[in-house]
């Protein structure tokens, strides 16, 4: 009986073409009418001014288009459409404010935890998935917290969403959870090194680590795979 049941979810619900495209429904109807009321109350606090409700739609709306027909060869695709999909304007949040909408990033949970939940269900050894999964959230909460206990380190908001990002990852891997936690520290470090050479920032000058850490979660969690083993 419990095969039957997981055969039937195999064949309809964690087909990762049905399963993204719902996701995107569901938060592409939650941006057009809360979501999108986020970004201005930071916006607005920083003095800024805020992005507008129809493009910031259409700009969420097309990248998990987009997400839905990359994501149906990848496992948990509503993780991936979430994580893109609100992502995106996170990081343009955090880009101009240096903050990370908690909101934000519950909703991207939301997604990740909806994901776990189908490829577990479908998954042979589940338990297995749920072990990686913890690590890969591990992987990336440990070092980011340890960085927010420097002083100018990271900030709160990385560190809420460091686990996020490693779960999402560690779906595919504990590998693919840490060579996407090395990408985006590296990324991030060359962007800091250019801003310093070309004198648009200086060695004290922050950087926000939200779109190096959601850009290099999505990269690698679509490369996953793809790329040559010796990369």
């Amino acid at each position: 009986m419990l095969n039957d049941i997981r055969d039937f979810i195999a064949s309809h619900v964690e087909t990762p073409l049905v399963s993204g495209f719902m996701t995107w429904v569901l938060i592409a109807a939650w941006m057009w009418f809360k979501g999108w009321k986020v970004q201005r109350r930071y916006f607005i606090a920083s003095l800024l001014t805020p992005l507008r409700r129809i493009p910031l739609w259409w700009m969420c709306a097309i990248i998990g288009a987009v997400m839905v027909v990359a994501a149906e060869q990848r496992p948990a695709s509503p993780a991936l459409v979430a994580v893109a999909m609100v992502g995106v304007v996170s990081s343009v949040v955090d880009a101009r404010t240096h903050q990370l909408p908690d909101t934000y990033t519950a909703v991207m949970a939301c997604g990740v935890i909806s994901g776990i939940f189908l490829a577990g269900l479908t998954a042979a050894q589940p338990f297995v998935l749920l072990g990686k999964v913890m690590t890969g959230a591990l992987l990336w909460l440990v070092p980011l917290w340890c960085a927010s206990r420097i002083p100018h380190g990271m900030g709160k908001g990385d560190v809420k969403l460091a686990p996020v990002l490693g779960a999402m990852l560690g779906i595919l891997g504990i590998q693919a959870a840490l060579t996407a936690l090395i990408l985006s520290f590296v990324a991030a470090g060359l962007a800091a090194l250019t801003h310093i050479v070309t004198g648009q920032a200086g060695t004290d000058t922050r950087i926000p680590m939200g779109p190096w850490l959601i850009g290099s979660a999505l990269l690698s969690y679509l490369l996953w795979g793809v790329i040559p083993d010796w990369l």
